[in-house]
């Protein structure tokens, strides 16, 4: 496939949320058919959307007041229909500044699929949401980035407001026993680096779309982080340090020939083991295992 993702919308949507949509899927680095990105002068409409159809993976349809009874937008997303009739899923619906009664007497095939909705969800949450579904490595690696930053600013002496900090909404209704005494685990290796209340950590898995997929890697992550440090007098900024390390060697795929800017508190010896031993505790989340997409 040449495209990620192939965005199907009316023109009338473009300014106020289709381009700023793509611009930041874009950033994201996926792959879009969009056509203000993707067309040329002198290409012919017709081909380079037949072309973008059938050489996307998925198939992202803006529904909107001006998309209903539009005629590139019907072609397009029949086009879609007859893709993932028999298939797996291939359209990804937003409804934008529509009811359900509106989908309801456009498509009842669309009405009865999970959609984002552009009333409820900001552009940047529909784009991450997004992400998710058509490359879950993407994802993952942005929550990681997340988290390597969160331990850089807890070095700084500030305070953050209670109403700054927003907990994601759950998928999850409730985790298995089992799948909560390990991630119970994980927050207690890890908490002198990440202090998190168990249940904010809970929450984040509650709210990942393949809780198990995360679960192994942090649980790697972990295990790397404590069998490093078990039994050694270590200052808590190294420790952070040894942490903010594992996680980046989580976002890199040649990790031979990674180097980190900058170690501060570790000495060059010690980096080496740390790299060593997560190579023998995490084998295969570079070739795809782990984190392989959907």
């Amino acid at each position: 496939m040449e495209w990620d993702v192939f965005i199907s919308h009316a023109s009338e949507d473009k300014n106020d949320f289709v381009k700023p949509l793509a611009k930041i899927l874009q950033d994201l680095r996926l792959k879009v058919w969009y056509d203000e990105f993707t067309l040329r002068i002198g290409d012919s409409l017709s081909t380079s959307i037949n072309k973008g159809l059938i050489s996307s993976k998925y198939g992202l349809v803006v529904i909107s007041k001006s998309f209903i009874g539009k005629g590139w937008p019907d072609y397009e997303l029949q086009s879609l229909i007859s893709r993932e009739i028999g298939k797996s899923k291939v359209i990804l619906p937003i409804w934008h500044n529509v009811t359900r009664e509106d989908i309801m007497s456009f498509s009842p095939f669309l009405a009865d699929k999970f959609a984002l909705n552009s009333t409820t969800s900001s552009i940047e949450e529909i784009a991450m949401q997004i992400v998710e579904v058509v490359n879950p490595e993407i994802y993952y690696n942005i929550i990681r980035i997340y988290a390597s930053e969160a331990i850089r600013k807890s070095a700084e002496e500030r305070t953050i407001p209670i109403s700054a900090i927003k907990i994601p909404n759950p998928r999850h209704d409730k985790l298995p026993q089992l799948m909560l005494n390990r991630i119970m685990i994980i927050q207690k290796t890890l908490y002198d680096v990440f202090p998190e209340p168990l249940r904010d950590t809970i929450l984040k898995f509650r709210s990942e779309t393949n809780p198990e997929r995360e679960l192994i890697i942090w649980e790697a992550i972990a295990a790397t982080y404590l069998q490093f440090t078990f039994a050694r007098e270590i200052s808590i900024e190294k420790r952070k340090e040894i942490y903010k390390i594992i996680l980046q060697f989580t976002l890199v795929n040649e990790l031979d020939s990674y180097h980190p800017e900058s170690i501060e508190h570790m000495t060059i010896d010690e980096y080496i083991e740390l790299k060593n031993l997560y190579k023998i505790i995490i084998p295969n989340i570079h070739t795809g295992i782990l984190v392989k997409k959907e």
